[in-house]
Parts: structure tokens; C-alpha cells; sequence
């Protein structure tokens, strides 16, 4: 997925159960509850270049911009989040490999 903007929906982009997924140069914004979540056995997922901003519009205390769970081998690199109530990125104790920088 590569120079896209994503909006307006209750998640902004969910990978689940997909191995090699390279996310490169996408905005997510103006999201109910979180920017994107890697899960559910999920592999080899790469964010580059990534803008996430304006999320958690539902509800109060709600809205993370990346959150990584029951994973391996995510990596964020470049990934630029803001506005987002519940923190930038969440990397739960099932999610192994996660690397940010």
C-alpha cells in the first residue's frame, strides 16, 4: 500500500492474519478509534514513512495510532503520530520482534 489517505472510518487500516505488508507513505486521519492495528498472527508488517494524526474521535480516551498485537516482525520506521488521546503506539507483551524507530 503506497501513497494513500485514509479517513473517516472506525479504523483507519487493520492487518490481520497477513504476512509481508509494506505500508509506505500513507496518511491516516480523522479516525474514530485507532490509526492502524497489526494482529492476529500477522508477519512482516512494515510502516515507512507514515503520517498518523487526528485519531480517537469517537470517544474519550480512545485512539491510538498504531497498536501491535499477537505479531511478529513489525517494524515503523518514519512513522509520525499526533492527536492521538490514547498515546502514539501501543506493542502489547503477544506482539514479538516490533522494532520503532
Amino acid at each position: 500500500m503506497q501513497g494513500l489517505a485514509l479517513t473517516a472510518g472506525q479504523t483507519g487500516l487493520e492487518v490481520k492474519a497477513s504476512q509481508g505488508i509494506a505500508v509506505t507513505g500513507v496518511t491516516i486521519y480523522g479516525i474514530g478509534d485507532e490509526g492502524a492495528i497489526v494482529r492476529s498472527s500477522s508477519a512482516g508488517t512494515w510502516f515507512t514513512d507514515v503520517t498518523i494524526h487526528d485519531v480517537g474521535l469517537r470517544k474519550a480516551k480512545v485512539g491510538f495510532g498504531v497498536i501491535v498485537t499477537a505479531s511478529s516482525g513489525t517494524v515503523l520506521t518514519h512513522t509520525v503520530v499526533t492527536n492521538a488521546p490514547a498515546g502514539a503506539i501501543r506493542v502489547e507483551a503477544d506482539a514479538v520482534g516490533t522494532v520503532t524507530s
